[in-house]
């Protein structure tokens, strides 16, 4: 059985998918003065490490697992924050940037 290379990837190259994911969304953010730089920083921070955590445990192919319950849970608060901050402001942006692997 052959095992993911992603954990490994997200844990040797996580500063650098982290700097890139919020360089992409501070340009998308600053445009829309949606959320405070320090906040974005740690959500996506936030997000990427308990990603990688998730991924390590091995139940990629199946998100309805318990070990991705969490990564649901921030997903979900990630969503409803978006949605608070979208109807704050007059122009809808459906746009989601995520980091490139």
């Amino acid at each position: 059985m052959n095992e993911s290379k992603i954990p490994e990837i997200l844990e040797t190259y996580e500063a650098e998918l982290l700097s890139e994911w919020i360089q992409e969304l501070a340009t998308i953010n600053i445009r829309r003065g949606l959320i405070k730089e320090a906040e974005l920083k740690e959500e996506c921070r936030e997000f990427l490490s308990l990603f990688r955590i998730t991924v390590g445990q091995g139940k990629l192919s199946n998100i309805q697992a318990e070990v991705w319950e969490e990564m649901r849970e921030i997903l979900t608060s990630i969503s409803r924050s978006l949605s608070r901050l979208e109807s704050k402001t007059s122009q809808p942006d459906c746009r989601c940037a995520i980091p490139r692997f």
